[in-house]
């Protein structure tokens, strides 16, 4: 049996991926825990949306081989903060990288990154 685990750029990869450890001599099964980015992408905005503090917020998600990156704009620093945390929740994610934008009292923006 062969395991494949890790993150990949597209759901054409996985099955790639797939495809050719099943045509491996000898390899009578294939489990794979790959994860698409797109997947993870739809996964990390499904959470994003339901929570009670981030749901409604203009978010953003881009995924790298597992990398997620959240962009846009937020009302105030929790926010920022709790979109980081859910994010880190979704199974799949490596690591979080929060450029969200806090909008100040004034409707300006102020940009940080968290990593």
């Amino acid at each position: 049996m062969v395991q494949l685990r890790g993150n990949v750029a597209s759901r054409i990869n996985k099955m790639k991926a797939e495809e050719i450890a099943a045509s491996v001599p000898g390899v009578l099964e294939v489990k794979s825990k790959l994860i698409a980015d797109p997947d993870l992408e739809t996964q990390i905005a499904r959470r994003l949306a339901e929570d009670a503090t981030t749901g409604g917020q203009s978010i953003l998600v881009r995924c790298l081989h597992g990398v997620a990156y959240l962009e846009g704009e937020v009302a105030y620093d929790r926010v920022r903060d709790e979109a980081s945390k859910v994010t880190r929740g979704v199974k799949g994610v490596r690591e979080v990288v929060n450029k969200l934008a806090i909008r100040d009292k004034d409707g300006d923006m102020e940009r940080r990154s968290s990593y």
